[in-house]
């Protein structure tokens, strides 16, 4: 999308529209539930509908920095082709492929502001993506994707992590580096067949494969009750996960207006294969004990989807609807637990660290629900039955566990006017046990944490009531946004750890187990909203926005039940200008608190605070000149003096932009001038709190050259702004 809209000339487009999209079968049957996406909807002039158009960037710094990257587009009618890559060091993406595989040390996320990475660790990322839209005749349309990459990261963290017993806590230190390449391949296709005005079809197969290898380093020292043991760790990590399915939507509208059948059906397959080599060696005065295993894994799963959905007209706005939802998930997980001497490399198979496990979960939800469709709202309420089933075998035991929840539904949307609009919702779900929580052996994966599984878990019900509040003028410009939800969930599963006194070689070690049980009491609310108003004729804008988080987390430490009352608060107020043809400026500020009380006494509070001021913007010279500029200053306070950075980053950069309609733009960048990029996080989870300080990609400067190329059935050439151009300003 950003690439769409960065180089279609403006004149070619009727109109760009935001789209609140419920799904396909609500644009179907014209009855909507849940939560929509926002799709940006951009309409093209008839006539112009034919055309190519792509741009070219190519770079070059010091520290042996590069940048490459093609994007390239072709409509002809109602067929669409577009084919984006890149290749660089620079930590930059064309575009987000999701999930990634298996994981050898810490892993960190981020994006990328005023040029400056905030993604941890360094990157080279080497990515293809291929887009494709058409009309195979008059009642099918197909379109899909398929997208590459190929991805190496080096990352460095620096972490302190408390966990807080009754009998004394246990503090971990760790400095670790992490090296991992990961090779992703997606591909999604959609078949929409228009049978006739009664009936439609559409077909979604989808593909993804990933694989994995990582090498991680770990020197550690772990501290309790003024005992201190240092070591050092070796992990080895491959991983190949490949996985699919296929969706089916079948719909039909009866000749009765209002009357309609659906059938929406998917089965999807999921299959892990994942080796660890772990060398884990720890050191207490002349003491050295080493702990050297081989653990692989290989878990499959499949997942059956049916819902069924009837709708009945009671009158002009009214409808009745009957709907059965059918879902079965089957998984095989076996875990084979090998231990290493270190001396001979010996391997040994373990049995009782090692795991054949299969469990099913099984919903049949009967719902019956009350629509009406209203010019000024419609509203929703109704209520379903489902009983569910979790079964589970192994070698040495059987077990099932039965529930059945009653789920009310309730939703209504008042709509004031158009841009204007208030909605409430409530919805109930099931969200099964993991593998890890229900096995019965012990993993050692992780050697400082030994995790033991529950299989006479329930699954979990969660209760969701959401309040959003939309307002936007597009005469004024004035917009807010206001959303509140509240989440409550029954046999929510939680860990019961506890620190091992060992025998033997583990006296030499600081060991923590962790169990699983169900538990009430969890709930959470959050709330946020956003507030801009332009004023001197959209000159200038003014934006405030915040929010808050509460949730009241529980676990047990040593069998004692802990509340952890977790406040995030956050509060931010920018500024922009824009003057055409001077400047693009934004003024920022944001301050946001995490606080934690805990219940038990040997907790610890935390309160941790983050200030961030920041200045981003462009400034226009001399018709062909752009200076650009990104100030970030961050004040952190509160977090382990361990980790603590304040980092303060500049970048800039000076372009010139050149032949016909500024096609051509050459630019000379410096990134992070002060060489303080530096990524600081606090997580808090039940009894731990985890400070992390990572690297990023720090002080480099670049030199690019960028072309654009535009060409559009009935024009000549290009115009519009560059990505980096002036706004407001086409000329021939």
């Amino acid at each position: 999308m950003q690439t769409a809209t960065q180089n279609l000339p403006a004149n070619i487009v009727e109109n760009i529209q935001v789209i609140d999209d419920y799904g396909d079968q609500a644009n179907l049957t014209g009855i909507k539930t849940g939560d929509p996406d926002k799709i940006l909807n951009i309409t093209i002039q008839k006539g112009k509908r034919t055309g190519k158009f792509g741009q070219a960037t190519v770079g070059a710094g010091n520290d042996d920095r590069y940048l490459a990257r093609l994007s390239a587009n072709a409509f002809k009618e109602d067929r669409q082709v577009s084919v984006i890559g890149t290749w660089n060091n620079t930590n930059t993406n064309s575009f987000n492929l999701g999930a990634q595989g298996g994981s050898g040390g810490r892993a960190g996320g981020g994006g990328s502001s005023g040029g400056v990475s905030t993604a941890n660790g360094v990157t080279t990322n080497r990515s293809l993506g291929f887009n494709y839209r058409d009309e195979w005749g008059k009642k099918v349309t197909a379109y899909g994707s398929y997208s590459f990459s190929d991805r190496d990261r080096l990352i460095t963290n620096t972490s302190q992590t408390q966990n807080l017993f009754q009998s004394g806590a246990l503090l971990n230190d760790d400095n670790t580096i992490g090296r991992n390449n990961t090779v992703n391949h997606r591909f999604d296709f959609n078949i929409e067949y228009r049978i006739d005005t009664a009936n439609y079809l559409k077909i979604n197969p989808n593909f993804f494969y990933s694989s994995s290898n990582d090498n991680t380093t770990d020197v550690f020292t772990n501290t309790r009750n003024g005992r201190v043991i240092n070591g050092n760790e070796l992990a080895l990590t491959n991983a190949k996960s490949p996985n699919g399915g296929v969706s089916v939507l079948y719909n039909h509208k009866f000749k009765k207006k209002g009357r309609n059948f659906s059938i929406n059906t998917s089965l999807s397959f999921s299959k892990t294969d994942q080796g660890l080599s772990d060398q884990y060696t720890t050191r207490q005065d002349t003491i050295v004990t080493p702990l050297f295993q081989q653990i692989n894994t290989d878990n499959q799963s499949s997942r059956v989807v049916v819902n069924l959905s009837y709708i009945e007209p009671l009158g002009k706005t009214t409808f009745l609807e009957g709907n059965y939802a059918f879902s079965r998930n089957n998984t095989d997980n076996n875990r084979y637990n090998y231990r290493i001497d270190p001396q001979t490399g010996t391997q040994t198979y373990v049995d009782s660290l090692s795991t054949l496990y299969n469990y099913q979960f099984t919903t049949n939800k009967f719902g019956l629900n009350l629509r009406g469709v209203k010019t000024k709202y419609n509203y929703t309420i109704g209520m379903a039955v489902q009983p569910a089933t979790l079964t589970g075998e192994s070698h040495n035991f059987t077990t099932t566990t039965n529930t059945f929840n009653l789920i009310p539904t309730a939703r209504f949307i008042y709509n004031f006017k158009r841009n204007h609009t208030l909605s409430i919702n409530y919805s109930g779900s099931n969200n099964q046990p993991s593998f890890t929580q229900l096995q019965l052996q012990p993993d050692f994966s992780n050697p400082q944490n030994r995790v033991y599984g529950n299989p006479n878990l329930k699954p979990e019900f969660s209760n969701n009531i959401a309040l959003r509040y939309n307002q936007f003028d597009i005469a004024s410009g004035d917009a807010l946004f206001a959303n509140l939800s509240f989440n409550k969930t029954q046999n929510k599963i939680v860990t019961n750890t506890q620190p091992i006194t060992g025998t033997g070689i583990d006296t030499t070690r600081f060991v923590q187990e962790t169990r699983y049980l169900n538990t009430g009491g969890y709930y959470s609310a959050n709330g946020n909203y956003s507030f801009s108003k332009p004023f001197a004729n959209r000159k200038f804008t003014a934006t405030l926005n915040g929010g808050a988080s509460f949730n009241n987390n529980i676990n047990f430490i040593e069998g004692q039940r802990n509340e952890g009352k977790n406040w995030v608060f956050n509060q931010g107020a920018k500024l922009r200008i824009d003057i055409d043809s001077l400047m693009d400026t934004e003024v920022s500020g944001n301050y946001s608190i995490n606080s934690t009380r805990y219940s038990l006494p040997s907790s610890i509070n935390t309160d941790a605070k983050t200030w961030t001021l920041g200045l981003d913007g462009r400034n226009y010279f001399f018709n062909n000149f752009v200076l650009g500029y990104n100030l970030t200053q961050t004040i952190n306070k509160g977090f382990s003096a361990t980790v603590k950075a304040n980092p303060t980053l500049l970048s800039t950069y000076v372009e010139y932009q050149f032949l016909k309609n500024h096609l051509a733009a050459l630019r000379f960048q410096a990134f992070d001038l002060f060489n303080q990029n530096t990524g600081v996080l606090r997580v808090v989870s039940g009894n731990q709190i985890i400070d992390t300080r990572s690297n990023r990609l720090g002080r480099y400067f670049m030199l690019s050259f960028t072309m654009r190329l535009q060409k559009f059935a009935g024009r000549q050439g290009g115009r519009g702004s560059f990505g980096g151009g002036r706004r407001g300003r086409n000329r021939d």
